[in-house]
């Protein structure tokens, strides 16, 4: 293992750990789908290094690992109703109160990109499924969302 890919692995890892405990709602499951992105990652990192954005790729990495350890009845009631990159945007800085420079940062995307999602997620969480869905946040929705 190259020195870049451990100094990337070990500041993203608990970040990575704290989203897929969230998304999957089940500890096991997050481990599983993060240590095997660290995996997956570890195998193409060179070419990940020569992509217009590593955090992007690992980022994708990531999401594709917790769809194989998450049953589809499982996990966040945000990504049952909303486009994954939506409820990934939701779900960072809604629930876990990620700020949105962290959120692009950890995404590998840029601040604007974060900013339209969330708008783009307001008006497609309807406000009767933001009642349905209050769970998500402990109970409350958020003053981004409707509800």
């Amino acid at each position: 293992m190259t020195v870049d890919y451990v100094a990337f692995r070990e500041l993203n890892r608990p970040r990575y750990r704290r989203y897929a405990r969230a998304r999957t709602g089940d500890a096991d499951a997050a481990e599983r789908a993060v240590e095997g992105m660290l995996a997956d990652l570890a195998v193409v990192w060179k070419e990940v290094l020569r992509s217009p954005s590593p955090a992007a790729a690992a980022w994708c990495l990531l999401g594709q690992n917790i769809e194989k350890c998450t049953r589809a009845d499982t996990g966040s009631a945000l990504h049952r109703v909303l486009r994954t990159e939506l409820a990934d945007t939701a779900l960072l800085h809604l629930q876990l109160g990620v700020s949105l420079m962290d959120a692009a940062d950890l995404m590998g995307v840029d601040v604007s990109v974060v900013r339209a999602r969330l708008a783009v997620a307001e008006r497609e969480f309807r406000p009767e499924l933001a009642a349905r869905y209050r769970m998500a946040w402990g109970g409350t929705v958020s003053r981004h969302m409707p509800g």
